[in-house]
């Protein structure tokens, strides 16, 4: 491990080598937060989630070491791990409160030609060959902070842990209330959101986008 890049509800996330001289990102998940890692490993098995406009992720795995408590006992703690590309501008946030001022035409770069991209290849169904489709994917998370700039101009999405996918005649009870409140759509604060309708996930995600759009 190199040092720290950051913390979250879930967990933190660290810089550090893998495979030799290759830069990563180390995401570590509390115990606590095994759903949330189990439900992102998930999400990045989805065929045909490959796209420019997401996170790209190398591996995941859990990793259990023995502590000694207060007590002077011997207990084992489990941490769960998801590595990913390690992209050095950081998060939308942060590049933004790093900026003076942000030029019209890389303003449109970052919202129309990446960020929008991975959202709409997040959304979308996508047919492969035989039976093989990607299924839409509703992200629900959508902020600053969770949109890495890979590089001037360029961005792509994180943060799967609450994301859902949706199959046909496939909807499962889905906690409706989840995400940053500051992003969450009028309907999803007001309870009036269906859970049975994936449809209104997604126009959720675009409300939250929306926003993302006008901090830009």
């Amino acid at each position: 491990m190199i040092k720290v890049i950051g913390s979250g509800r879930y967990g933190e996330v660290k810089k550090a080598h893998y495979k030799g001289d290759r830069i990563v990102a180390v995401k570590s998940f509390f115990t606590k937060d095994e759903e949330s890692w189990k439900n992102e490993t998930r999400i990045y098995q989805t065929w045909m989630l490959n796209h420019e406009n997401i996170l790209r992720k190398f591996t995941h795995y859990s990793l259990s070491h023995m502590i000694t408590n207060h007590e002077q006992f011997e207990d084992y703690i489990t941490k769960f791990i998801l590595v990913t590309d390690f992209h050095e501008l950081g998060s939308l946030y942060e590049y933004l409160q790093r900026k003076v001022s942000l030029g019209v035409l890389e303003a449109l770069n970052l919202i129309n030609f990446s960020a929008a991209c991975g959202l709409e290849h997040l959304h979308s169904r996508v047919r492969g060959t035989g039976k093989a489709m990607k299924p839409s994917i509703a992200h629900r998370d959508i902020k600053l902070k969770n949109i890495l700039v890979k590089r001037e101009g360029v961005c792509c999405i994180s943060d799967f842990g609450l994301a859902v996918r949706y199959y046909v005649n496939s909807i499962k009870p889905i906690k409706i209330e989840v995400g940053t409140k500051r992003y969450m759509a009028p309907e999803i604060l007001s309870g009036k959101l269906n859970p049975r309708c994936f449809y209104d996930f997604l126009m959720a995600d675009i409300y939250s986008f929306s926003l993302v759009i006008w901090e830009i």
